[in-house]
């Protein structure tokens, strides 16, 4: 599918209207935003991201990292391996989730959190 200047407006007016909403903890409205966005672009890695983070903090497990694997899969990024961690390591696969972590510190080897996590994951086993 060829991407117009308006299209590709418009997946970005709605990722950055998710993106608002997400800080102004309007979820629905962020999902629904990042949502649009998906269905004009369905690989828009922010939007996937975006996306993803919604749906753990809304406890749907399995759509956030259906979300945040696609996002990981389109280019290396480091908080989509992070957020996919968390909701893996929530759906109690430690294992796949510690994997996820070591992905985003190859990435970002600062990132405090992941190695948290990290750390917690193997702990816990």
């Amino acid at each position: 599918m060829k991407y117009t200047a308006d299209s590709t407006e418009a997946v970005q007016a709605h990722s950055n209207l998710g993106l608002l909403l997400v800080d102004l903890n309007d979820l629905k409205g962020a999902k629904e935003q990042f949502t649009a966005a998906l269905q004009i672009n369905p690989d828009k890695q922010n939007s996937l991201l975006g996306r993803g983070i919604v749906e753990f903090r809304q406890g749907d497990l399995d759509a956030a990292a259906s979300d945040l694997s696609r996002a990981a899969k389109i280019a290396p990024l480091a908080q989509a391996d992070f957020w996919l961690g968390r909701a893996l390591e929530d759906k109690g696969q430690a294992q796949a989730a510690a994997a996820a972590y070591e992905a985003a510190l190859q990435l970002a080897p600062g990132m405090v959190e992941a190695q948290q996590r990290l750390s917690a994951t193997r702990g816990g086993h």
